[in-house]
């Protein structure tokens, strides 16, 4: 007989399976006779926005979309990043082509310094902040305004504001967070641009029971 643990971060002990108490931790336990796979241990994340259909607002000196899913997190200078021309809250969108449950979603921000000092070392990299990164199960409008922006906001299921001028910012979701379209979208007026949108996360809309601690498997653990 072989015993498997796995360890959840439960609030409180709820209903069956039964649940031992473990180093103040509940933890669910089942037996099983041969090897199985089981739904709640942990799947590695693979990247799923490569190679899909993009879009942005605007292009600005044809620096267009598909520069953001080429796999090159380098953004040194313009050339390596995908530009919009200076709108009201510009966007850049991928389509993933399915539903997906997403972990991960990662920028890589423009990297290069302006020639004239006097404009400050970030005035390339702060553009791109404030700005919000936006998932949904269903397409975004179109069109650039405070009003997209708020719509935009309103039908996503999971949103975060980011504002810290960073070369790369990560966002990890809410557990079980399922999409299909992930926008960037500034909220104000000025350029879109950075080099890398990394999405992260398993196809299909399966929902674990989330983020699993540790497991035990082989005889007499306890």
């Amino acid at each position: 007989m072989v015993f498997l643990f796995c360890l959840l971060p439960l609030l409180s002990p709820p209903s069956p399976p039964p649940l031992l108490l473990l180093h103040n931790t509940f933890i669910a336990n089942s037996f099983m006779a041969e090897p199985t796979v089981v739904a709640c241990l942990h799947v590695q994340s693979e990247s799923l926005a490569k190679g899909r259909p993009v879009q942005q607002s605007s292009v600005y000196n044809r620096r267009g979309p598909e520069t953001a899913i080429n796999g090159n997190n380098s953004g040194d200078g313009e050339a390596m990043c995908i530009h919009t021309q200076r709108d009201q809250c510009p966007w850049w969108e991928v389509d993933l082509g399915r539903l997906a449950v997403i972990n991960t979603i990662e920028i890589w921000n423009r990297e290069d310094i302006p020639i004239d000092l006097s404009q400050g070392e970030d005035y390339f990299t702060k553009r791109l902040f404030p700005c919000w990164i936006l998932v949904s199960t269903d397409p975004f409008p179109e069109g650039t305004s405070g009003q997209v922006l708020n719509d935009s906001a309103n039908m996503a299921v999971a949103r975060v504001k980011m504002t810290k001028d960073k070369r790369r910012t990560t966002w990890e979701l809410p557990t079980n967070s399922v999409g299909r379209y992930v926008r960037i979208m500034l909220e104000g007026t000025n350029y879109l641009h950075f080099a890398q949108c990394n999405v992260y996360g398993t196809w299909g809309v399966h929902r674990s029971v989330g983020r699993v601690s540790d497991v035990y498997c082989g005889k007499n653990l306890f």
